[in-house]
């Protein structure tokens, strides 16, 4: 994710509406992931949910909207000012216990909600919530994680195995290696080969930048029977 994604996830909560974003490079193991979501945050009251690395990876996350969660995204935004050396992850990071704090039970996170956010004097993206109390934020294990790390392992994994709700490239960079690693991971359910086209994006502050969009022909699509695996584990997975 980058910074420029942010403003519109803060629009769209401000408006009501519960968020799950997610990275190009995930893929999928064919589980309910919202409902999946939506229970961790049940059972924990946690507000936004987030897989857990040092402490969040930002790639996939599930945010219910309400005033602690809309602050939450007003100082991460504004967070881009003072870090602008670093990716929005990154800068995240440097906020855990000042505008949200991990917490793993009803309990901690309870009291999380209770304890005021460090907020930023000179935020112009705030709205009336000015004293606003730090958004709870709870964590799930990476699907990597029983492989000793977060990186992924060198062989393929069950979709239906329990702690997979999905596979993650990260630890590596460029479409075709974190392709050829999803193939490896036996998620990669595209056609090669994929396209790639160059756009120009205007910003609202008149900057336009480079993007690359890469369009892939879905092999479930052709051959609907590929994707039987990923459709049909347990249905109390």
């Amino acid at each position: 994710m980058v910074w420029y994604l942010l403003p519109l996830y803060l629009d769209i909560i401000r408006k009501g509406f519960t968020i799950m974003k997610s990275d190009i490079d995930i893929s999928y193991a064919g589980k309910n992931i919202w409902k999946k979501c939506e229970l961790m945050a049940e059972n924990t009251k946690a507000d936004i949910i987030f897989m857990r690395e040092h402490p969040v990876n930002t790639g996939h996350f599930y945010a219910i909207p309400n005033d602690r969660v809309i602050a939450f995204f007003e100082e991460w935004i504004i967070s881009q000012d003072s870090f602008k050396k670093l990716n929005d992850q990154q800068a995240l990071a440097h906020f855990n216990g000042k505008i949200y704090m991990i917490c793993d039970s009803a309990d901690s996170c309870n009291h999380v909600k209770t304890l005021p956010m460090n907020r930023s004097s000179n935020n112009r993206l705030r709205s009336n919530n000015m004293s606003s109390k730090m958004a709870a934020v709870s964590t799930y294990p990476s699907s990597f994680t029983r492989f000793g790390g977060l990186c992924p392992p060198d062989k393929s994994i069950n979709p239906c195995d329990e702690d997979v709700l999905y596979v993650h490239t990260i630890c590596m960079t460029g479409f075709l290696t974190k392709m050829n690693k999803l193939k490896q991971l036996g998620f990669w359910l595209m056609k090669d080969t994929c396209t790639e086209t160059k756009l120009d994006i205007s910003l609202q502050s008149s900057k336009v930048i480079n993007v690359s969009v890469t369009r892939c022909v879905p092999i479930p699509r052709l051959s609907p029977t590929v994707e039987s695996t990923f459709l049909h584990c347990n249905a109390s997975i």
